[in-house]
C-alpha cells in the first residue's frame, strides 16, 4: 500500500512541476494523445538485483579513434581508451587530444556499470561489423566490447555508422572525464 501512496505522490509533483515549469515541450507532450505506457518494466527493475549490478557479463570495452588523411590537416582525435568491469582504465592519446602518451588510471565503478548495462541492453553484438562513409579519407572509430566468450569490434568509417555508436562515443567520452588518472603518469597537454 505504501508503494501505491508514493506512486500517487510522485505522479502529483509531476504534473505539478510540469506547470510551474514546463516550456514548450511539455505543454505540447500534454496537449498530445499518448500512446501506450509501461511501468511494469520500470519496476521490475528497480526490484531487480540487475540494476547497477555487475551481472552484465561485460569484461572490457574499448574505443580507438584513428586520423583522417592527410594527418596535416587532420583535426579529430587519435586515441585508444580501454575500461576494464573493475573500473581500471588504460588509455593512449596520440594527436589533437588533451591527454597524450600512455596512462591508466580508475573510474568509479557504478559508471561503469551502468555503461556495460548499456551495451548489453542496446544489442551491440547484433550490430554490423562496419560502416562504411560515402566519402574516403575519413577518420575512423573502433569500438570493441569483450563479454564472457565473445568479443566484437565495429568499424564506424566516418563517423556515419549506427546512431547507437554516436551514443557509445559520447558515454566513453563521459567515463574519459570522470577518469581518476594515477598521478604519477598525468601528462595533459594545454
Amino acid at each position: 500500500m505504501n508503494c501505491f501512496f508514493r506512486t500517487i505522490s510522485c505522479a502529483i509533483l509531476i504534473l505539478i512541476a510540469q506547470d510551474v515549469f514546463g516550456g514548450e515541450i511539455v505543454e505540447l507532450y500534454n496537449k498530445l494523445p499518448k500512446g501506450k505506457t509501461s511501468l511494469t518494466s520500470h519496476h521490475s527493475l528497480m526490484k531487480s538485483s540487475n540494476v547497477r549490478s555487475s551481472n552484465h557479463g561485460i569484461i572490457e570495452a574499448g574505443i580507438e579513434s584513428t586520423p583522417c588523411y592527410p594527418k596535416e590537416s587532420c583535426k579529430s582525435e587519435v586515441f585508444t581508451f580501454i575500461v576494464n568491469a573493475d573500473g581500471r582504465v588504460r588509455y593512449h592519446g596520440m594527436n589533437n587530444v588533451a591527454l597524450k602518451g600512455s596512462h591508466t588510471g580508475k573510474v568509479d565503478i557504478s559508471y561503469v556499470n551502468d555503461f556495460f548495462w548499456f551495451f548489453r541492453e542496446s544489442h551491440f553484438f547484433k550490430l554490423n561489423d562496419s560502416y562504411d562513409a560515402p566519402f574516403e579519407d575519413a577518420a575512423s572509430d573502433f569500438y570493441y566490447v569483450k563479454k564472457d566468450g565473445e568479443q566484437k569490434v565495429i568499424l564506424d568509417y566516418g563517423k556515419m555508422g549506427h546512431p547507437l555508436l554516436w551514443a557509445v562515443r559520447i558515454l566513453f567520452h563521459d567515463i574519459m572525464d570522470h577518469v581518476e588518472w594515477f598521478t604519477n603518469e598525468k601528462n595533459i597537454v594545454e
